[in-house]
């Protein structure tokens, strides 16, 4: 029997003493197959999210957001007070975006056009949960595009989207 599947984490760089205390619930087969030793590593290929190679856009635009959003008694997952300030009557803002075009969110980590996540994620407000990246949903996004190229990177296109094939074979070995 062969199973296929695609590969959705991160490059692994795991020695194999961790992958025995993990096999749990793994027959031997797999692990013959893909042939561990001591001195072969475990790196499956991962798709990662465009976005969490970017970042351009939590460190370009101002995030603004109704007052209740931040309300712990209104909101299941209020954006955390502590990262948002006042900015009107009826918006706060996310500290570190109140200047236009030179900002850095406060919940964004990691380095924009590397590796980026989103401290807040769950609790992250409206402007943030809206916005989609350029072919995210099949068609360009202008503002995603234009905070890239403020931070100096290329557009997002269609093929960002494509997640690569995963070349492990896991046919029992007999």
């Amino acid at each position: 029997m062969t199973l296929l599947f695609q590969c959705q984490f991160e490059p692994l760089k795991v020695g194999l003493s961790w992958l025995r205390k993990v096999r749990i619930g793994l027959s031997d087969h797999f692990f013959q197959k893909l042939s561990l030793s001591q001195n072969n590593i475990l790196n499956p290929m991962r798709w990662i999210h465009p976005c969490q190679k970017c970042g351009a856009c939590c460190a370009y635009f101002r995030v603004s957001f109704y007052w209740r959003e931040g309300d712990l008694a209104s909101t299941p997952a209020p954006v955390p007070s502590e990262l948002s300030q006042d900015l009107s009557d009826f918006l706060k803002i996310m500290k570190g975006t109140e200047e236009k075009r030179i900002n850095r969110c406060i919940a964004l980590d990691g380095k924009i056009g590397s590796r980026t996540s989103c401290t807040i994620y769950e609790n992250r407000p409206s402007p943030c949960r809206n916005f989609t990246a350029s072919f995210e949903s099949g068609s360009r996004n202008k503002r995603c595009d234009e905070a890239r190229c403020a931070h100096h990177l290329k557009p997002l296109t269609p093929e960002d989207w494509s997640r690569p094939p995963c070349d492990i074979d896991l046919t029992p070995v007999a």
